[in-house]
């Protein structure tokens, strides 16, 4: 009979919701959440590492990436992130062919990989397949692809390498849209560049850009947001503005007609947070009231209807409110209440809303569940029978059994970083450690609706 080590476990177990959410961001068919503990999740489609949990697995409820929970800033797009940690330093994971994530190549990455070895990144911005990012000097950075001049360098070649963007231009806000960026420079003017086929730029044509361009001439200008062929900018004095394809009513100033210069969009004047998706848009007002606008099949709109809207509609009815912060995927929409809650509506292809559900597409907000964490320095129990791993101290391999099916494992090394996992989809399985050195590690264990993490001793 084998020998069995106790060892500390870390029981971690799902609630069903709760005040932890404080930011979120939609990619095309992933979603990217940090909770107020630092920790990061994501969930959806998965088959190039977006998830960032190691696998290829779509996942239907948000699933921890990593065990780190000093997780910053964030970003999601095309099928990859980028998020800072407060640290400063950039990390990035998923697809990778135009080494948006990773100058050295790859088709994808599956966990997050450090982007370069600087530590003064501030806010990441994904493209459809180019990343940027501004630093903490204003300064911005792009790299990958850049088929439409989204690099704004004057050429249309590839550039794995970080570029500054504008010379010695600093910026205060800056957003990458599928294929082309905006920007707010630190004087509060506003300039664009990359594709122009719908007049994204706001210049008033359809010719596109391979550096950037002023918009008008104003000066004060505060935040952007690009989504795909859709630009949304806001000014000082509260008042949001849009421009770029109006198909579906995106732009959101009454018409479905070309919009190819800044249009404010109705008087409102206390926007305070607001968000481009692929066709629609997304924002909140001071009160708490959200509102959406553009293509609609897919509810994204969260009206109770399938109808587009070409000027901002109530999403959820007058008793939905979300006076935190709210994003725009591809087809569907997030919502952060102040009570720090989770909120998704529209398209759940590939379980895009972390649900858990079936359903193709949420008329209206729906609660999203909110898990708890594993940390690794957390004061622990022990649970006895049930999960089992030994030997510990370890050799070569390391053998788990639980009553339940074992999903999957994951081995951390003491800086948080993943060295090993591996799928299980047993009540038992092995998991080959000899060619790890000498140490301490936690191995994360995903069985039976429960993350639990333990500690051992590598020989």
């Amino acid at each position: 009979m084998k020998k069995i080590i106790t060892i500390l476990l870390i029981a971690i177990s799902i609630q069903s919701f709760g005040q932890c959410w404080e930011k979120v961001v939609g990619g095309f068919n992933h979603t990217l959440a940090k909770k107020v503990d630092g920790s990061l999740w994501a969930w959806g489609l998965n088959d190039s590492g977006q998830v960032g949990d190691g696998s290829t697995t779509t996942r239907t409820i948000p699933k921890q990436i990593s065990t780190a929970t000093n997780w910053n800033n964030i970003s999601a797009n095309g099928a990859f992130c980028l998020a800072t940690k407060t640290d400063g330093t950039l990390w990035g994971w998923g697809y990778n062919t135009n080494g948006q994530v990773s100058p050295a190549g790859g088709t994808y990455r599956t966990t997050p990989l450090q982007i370069g070895i600087l530590n003064d990144w501030a806010q990441p911005s994904c493209g459809e397949s180019f990343s940027s990012c501004l630093k903490t000097n204003g300064e911005l950075w792009v790299w990958g692809n850049n088929d439409h001049g989204e690099l704004g360098d004057g050429t249309t070649i590839r550039n794995n390498n970080h570029t500054r963007v504008g010379g010695t231009a600093t910026y205060i806000s800056a957003d990458a849209g599928v294929w082309h960026m905006l920007a707010v420079r630190s004087d509060g003017t506003l300039w664009a560049w990359g594709d122009n086929g719908y007049g994204n730029l706001g210049n008033g044509t359809n010719v596109s850009s391979l550096v950037p361009i002023q918009i008008g001439t104003d000066t004060d200008w505060v935040k952007v947001s690009a989504g795909g062929p859709l630009s949304l900018a806001q000014k000082s004095n509260g008042t949001l503005w849009g421009w770029g394809r109006n198909n579906e009513g995106q732009v959101g100033v009454g018409n479905f007609g070309a919009v190819r210069v800044p249009t404010q969009i109705g008087t409102v004047t206390t926007w305070t947070s607001f968000d481009a998706g692929g066709f629609h848009a997304t924002a909140i007002q001071v009160d708490g009231s959200v509102w959406s606008w553009g293509e609609n099949v897919f509810r994204q709109v969260g009206d109770l209807t399938a109808t587009n809207r070409n000027v901002p509609t109530r999403t959820g009815g007058t008793t939905f409110f979300a006076t935190g912060q709210i994003s725009a995927g591809r087809n569907t929409c997030h919502a952060i209440k102040s009570d720090g809650t989770l909120w998704a509506w529209g398209s759940n292809s590939n379980y895009i809303l972390g649900n858990n559900s079936s359903v193709t597409v949420q008329n209206t907000p729906v609660a999203i569940s909110c898990p708890t964490s594993v940390g690794l320095a957390v004061n622990g129990f022990e649970i006895a029978d049930k999960l089992k791993v030994y030997p510990n101290p370890i050799k070569d391999i390391l053998t788990i059994s639980f009553d339940n099916e074992i999903t999957s494992i994951a081995i951390y090394n003491l800086l948080s970083q993943e060295i090993i996992t591996k799928a299980i989809n047993a009540t038992e399985g092995n998991i080959d450690v000899s060619a790890l050195p000498s140490g301490t590690y936690f191995v994360k264990v995903y069985a039976d609706g429960l993350m639990k993490t333990m500690k051992v001793i590598k020989e």
